[in-house]
């Protein structure tokens, strides 16, 4: 796999370079599908997501990029219950109408995505990641050793916050072996 691009991460007014990527907890913990729609073989998530610690919370700050962001659960219920519609439907006009739903249902399913503040969170500022909870790494220094693949080039220094639904409550820094 190709090196990914890194999401940075402004905390103290320095910016980090992020091993790995929190927004993911936040598509798993909404039971979210995500299709990245991504040309780029070093954005295979097809979105870059922006970030902040301030005052010992973990903040989004922005997210771009494209994809399919739907819930298919959801998503899989409502297509079962217009089938259904569809079976039962009397009239030739009924049938119509829940066939043009069904359709409206499967364009939902698939329509791209841009990602934005407002797209994901209906906000237009920096949402805190309450739905985070575990250690975020941070690389900073100089490159030690670039590695062609994912988040795993070595930098001089990583640091680690550890963060409970978006507080953070430990902070520590290790120089690289």
């Amino acid at each position: 796999m190709t090196a990914q691009a890194r999401e940075m991460l402004t905390y103290n007014d320095e910016e980090y370079m992020l091993n790995c990527l929190p927004f993911s907890q936040y598509i798993q913990k909404n039971n979210l599908t995500h299709i990245p729609l991504s040309g780029c073989t070093a954005l295979w998530r097809g979105y870059m997501g922006k970030w902040a610690i301030t005052d010992n919370k973990l903040y989004i700050t922005s997210i771009s990029g494209s994809g399919i962001l739907y819930d298919f659960e959801k998503n899989k219920k409502e297509l079962i219950e217009v089938n259904q519609k569809i079976e039962e439907a009397p009239t030739s006009m009924e049938y119509r109408f829940y066939k043009e739903q069904k359709d409206s249902l499967n364009l939902q399913r698939t329509d791209e995505i841009p990602f934005s503040l407002m797209s994901v969170f209906n906000s237009t500022e920096k949402v805190i990641a309450s739905w985070y909870s575990g250690t975020i790494t941070a690389s900073f220094g100089e490159l030690k050793q670039y590695v062609h693949s994912g988040f795993s080039s070595v930098y001089e220094k990583t640091i680690y916050f550890s963060i409970k639904e978006g507080i953070v409550e430990n902070i520590r820094i290790e120089n690289s072996k």
